[in-house]
């Protein structure tokens, strides 16, 4: 540790305190040892206020060896058509294609701009669970989006479609394709 002098660093084992050590000096170091498999933290700490936590340390019981984890990034491809057309309930259908270590959802919104200062707007949006692959997402009209279609009827209105990725510790990927939001047109019977 460097520049820390002043300050107390504290070991936190599965967010319990473990042990408390006051830094002396600006070019510190010290060692601790692992009572026991558990998730271990280090805090640096000036008085009551938290300077710098660090990530997550686990050790595990057994002979030492690296585990296998699943690094491949998140990435999504999603399907909109051209002009999309949405029924007299304001739902319409997208597809998103998506794949990662650890992917827990595909969150799809179609956006748009108005306005003097042309302001986001989100018109429609929808979401499904999936693990990877390619899922069907079922998009509802937001008000925002049922009074853009009622202005702008058959002839539509050019909008943001959105695609993210969500993955189990927060991480995103993203893609955004360029469509039409129009008035489906209804058969008379």
């Amino acid at each position: 540790m460097t520049g820390g002098d002043g300050r107390t660093l504290t070991v936190y084992r599965d967010g319990e305190p473990f042990r408390t050590v006051a830094v002396a000096g600006n070019d510190f170091s010290t060692a601790f040892d692992a009572s026991g498999p558990g998730r271990y933290r280090l805090q640096l700490q000036r008085g009551s206020t938290i300077d710098t936590v660090s990530s997550p340390i686990y050790f595990e019981s057994g002979a030492p060896a690296v585990l296998g984890r699943d690094c491949r990034p998140l990435r999504v491809r999603g399907k909109a058509r051209r002009r999309i057309r949405v029924s007299r309930r304001g739902r319409f259908l997208t597809r998103c294609a998506a794949s990662g270590a650890g992917l827990n959802r595909c969150s799809v919104a179609a956006t748009i701009r108005i306005g003097p200062r042309r302001r986001v707007r989100k018109v429609a949006a929808g979401r499904v669970r999936m693990t990877g692959g390619s899922r069907r997402v079922r998009m509802r009209l937001t008000r925002a989006g049922r009074r853009v279609l009622r202005i702008h009827g058959r002839r539509g209105r050019r909008v943001r479609v959105t695609f993210t990725a969500v993955g189990a510790e927060g991480a995103t990927a993203r893609v955004a394709k360029r469509a039409r939001l129009v008035r489906a047109r209804h058969r008379k019977r």
